[in-house]
């Protein structure tokens, strides 16, 4: 018995902690609505009320994302792209945004389908990117779950913003945030920069190399305005270009 509810109190203790956000919200405190750590550095250069956004690697649309406070304080909608099996709870948590079960690829990217290995939190493209099995074993431990490939749609975000834009009203886009466990780049280059101009561009980056492609690639159309704890790369449009 005792047994039992060990398995199940991590569970329940979600649960509890899901109602208890939800009554705050309903009260309009904000005390539990701020999940990603570095809130209060992107809200000095975000924080519009309606604005439109771009999430890829949604995960469960609460756990350190960036545009939860957002939607349910700023009154902001948007995309958010989650392939996983943890979809299903960020369709619960995020009601005013449109879910995409699919991979973001280049423009180069040749199928239709994309083999990813869900790791939960720390899911990644299945030889994405070099050592990504250590990655994948490092998630496996911290958080004591075993990993395993499934293959998706892939699409860029040009044909992912085509579909939508086909049943929604075109939108200027505010922000764009990418998380996507070192695929970030190929997820830029699915998008036309030129055609849709996001304002912002928040993307997470944990190596120099990624780093410097990302630069190269957005080139002078985007300035780095700040780095919010030491891997998420805040970028603004350049408004001279």
């Amino acid at each position: 018995m005792m047994e039992k509810i060990k398995k199940i109190k991590p569970f329940l203790q979600a649960q509890l902690f899901i109602l208890k956000r939800k009554a705050y919200e309903f009260f309009g405190n904000e005390k539990f609505s701020k999940p990603y750590y570095g809130h209060d550095e992107l809200l000095k250069y975000i924080d519009k009320k309606n604005g439109f956004f771009i999430v890829g690697g949604g995960n469960d649309g609460y756990f350190q994302d960036p545009t939860y406070y957002l939607e349910r304080f700023r009154g902001w909608t948007g995309i958010i792209i989650e392939p996983t099996r943890i979809k299903k709870y960020c369709r619960v948590n995020r009601p005013q945004s449109v879910i995409f079960d699919v991979a973001l690829v280049s423009h180069d990217f040749s199928g239709t389908n994309l083999t990813l290995v869900d790791c939960n939190t720390m899911t990644i493209v299945k030889d994405g990117v070099a050592g990504y099995q250590d990655w994948v074993s490092a998630g496996e431990q911290a958080q004591k779950i075993i990993a395993h490939e499934i293959t998706v749609l892939a699409l860029t975000l040009d044909a992912l913003l085509a579909k939508y834009f086909a049943r929604y009203p075109k939108r200027q886009i505010d922000l764009v945030t990418l998380d996507l466990e070192g695929y970030e780049l190929e997820a830029l280059k699915g998008l036309d920069l030129q055609k849709y101009q996001p304002e912002f561009l928040l993307i997470e980056i944990h190596r120099p190399e990624r780093k410097e492609a990302i630069d190269s690639y957005l080139g002078n159309r985007y300035r780095l305005v700040t780095v919010i704890e030491a891997t998420d790369y805040l970028y603004q449009k350049n408004t001279h270009v």
